[in-house]
């Protein structure tokens, strides 16, 4: 595992704390899960839209002649 210091703004410090709380979990835990949703999340937008880039460029011809 690696450290990783991070800077929180006092409100997101304390929103944080008390998630924890209520969840029983570190905070720690719930950053890492945060960050993970949100790398995911944002791999997920990357893939859907490479693929709808590549099925416009494969479909374009056909939906030229649709019009």
């Amino acid at each position: 595992m690696v450290v990783v210091p991070i800077r929180l703004s006092e409100d997101n410090e304390i929103r944080l704390s008390k998630q924890a709380e209520v969840e029983g979990v570190s905070m720690n835990q719930i950053a890492n899960k945060a960050i993970a949703e949100y790398v995911e999340r944002h791999a997920h937008r990357d893939r859907v839209r490479k693929s709808a880039t590549t099925q416009a460029a494969r479909f374009a011809e056909l939906m030229e002649r649709l019009k």
